[in-house]
């Protein structure tokens, strides 16, 4: 028998084997992401601040669980602070127990203010699910995008919208007029057009962009508005705990 009718099973035996350690591998490449797992714990414990790369309602409220059910978040579970944030990062939506006369509902799919195609949307989405409560704000910040953004309901009217891309240089909404807390800040584009911010002529002919909002104004404004987030572990320092949901999120529209 010569050598190449010996090897030729062998290298079919190999071939074939390749083939399978391929698609075997392409099909594990289809297969959809699948979600983190999402552990939960509901020993109480203390209070973890937040704030940053986050966004979250704050809402005038002293019964955490009567917040879940005006906001339809049926499928709401007992979880302590540090399982209920970690969760946030994996999609859910975490309530926390009333601190100082405020519920928070910490979502990051809350982003979703800068998605909506006109003021129009925007005051109609914020107004539904403002309609329950007596005061309601939104919060949100993302430092890759630098899109910082906030929101003012009172008994289900849109009193204020603001909302600021700095990756491309936009204002995305701006409804209402800004409140003395926000011109504390000294920002001018507060008023700017929603569109692109245009730079400023200096006396001496050069061109400077003005200030524009970043992810400390929006800490700081719903310190003045609400409660600081940050603080939260000297506001309520008592063990407690609040209500996860995995699966509730407001849905966005498409800008």
């Amino acid at each position: 028998m010569k050598a190449w009718e010996i090897l030729l099973p062998a290298a079919g035996a190999i071939g074939w084997v390749i083939y399978e350690l391929a698609r075997a591998k392409r099909a594990v490449a289809l297969e959809p992401a699948t979600s983190p797992p999402i552990e939960i714990d509901r020993s109480p414990d203390e209070p973890l601040a937040f704030g940053y790369k986050t966004a979250w309602l704050a809402i005038r409220a002293d019964d955490a669980e009567a917040v879940c059910g005006a906001l339809g978040i049926s499928d709401r579970e007992v979880a302590n602070w540090l399982t209920g944030m970690a969760a946030v990062h994996k999609g859910a939506a975490f309530v926390t127990p009333s601190v100082d006369g405020w519920v928070l509902v910490i979502n990051n799919s809350l982003s979703w203010l800068a998605n909506f195609e006109d003021a129009d949307m925007t005051r109609e989405h914020l107004e539904r699910i403002g309609r329950p409560f007596q005061c309601l704000y939104y919060f949100s910040t993302d430092r890759v995008t630098e899109c910082h953004m906030w929101a003012r309901v009172t008994s289900g009217r849109v009193e204020r919208v603001f909302a600021y891309l700095g990756e491309t240089g936009e204002v995305l909404e701006n409804i209402g007029q800004p409140t003395a807390e926000e011109w504390s800040f000294a920002l001018p584009v507060l008023s700017a057009a929603v569109g692109p911010v245009e730079a400023d002529e200096t006396p001496d002919g050069h061109l400077e962009m003005p200030l524009v909002p970043e992810e400390t104004h929006v800490l700081e404004l719903a310190r003045m508005w609400t409660i600081d987030p940050l603080q939260l572990p000297s506001l309520a320092p008592s063990a407690s705990t609040g209500w996860l949901s995995r699966t509730w999120a407001p849905a966005p529209h498409s800008r």
